[in-house]
């Protein structure tokens, strides 16, 4: 059996998410990446998605860090168009959470993770 973990978008709404994602990290006793097969998920759930199946973080860890700096991660961009200009500024996100790891940490990351799920 396959555990898939499918997190939805929703803007600054993902800081209920990882609170929920925190509390499920509780009850299962482990980390989700070690639970979970496959993360996947929409706009920010696939941030939330992406950071979890990294395993640098726990849902915990991960809720504080967007609990603290929820304002940052969801600056709103100063000229939002639907589908051409995104709704929050990314260089905010990336500056909050290049203060929490080294630059390019993501892309070799999940880079490794998919090569590993797709290999088994």
């Amino acid at each position: 059996m396959i555990r898939v973990l499918v997190i939805d978008g929703g803007g600054g709404k993902g800081i209920i998410t990882t609170a929920f994602l925190k509390e499920l990290e509780i009850l299962l006793g482990i980390p989700l990446y070690l639970f979970f097969d496959l993360i996947v998920g929409t706009s920010v759930g696939g941030i939330i998605g992406g950071i979890l199946s990294t395993g640098e973080f726990n849902a915990q860890e991960l809720h504080s860090i967007m609990y603290k700096n929820i304002d940052q991660i969801f600056k709103p961009s100063r000229f939002y168009i639907p589908f051409l200009i995104s709704k929050y500024n990314s260089k905010s996100f990336n500056n909050v959470f290049t203060n929490y790891i080294e630059e390019d940490f993501f892309v070799k990351k999940l880079r490794y993770q998919i090569y590993v799920y797709i290999c088994k």
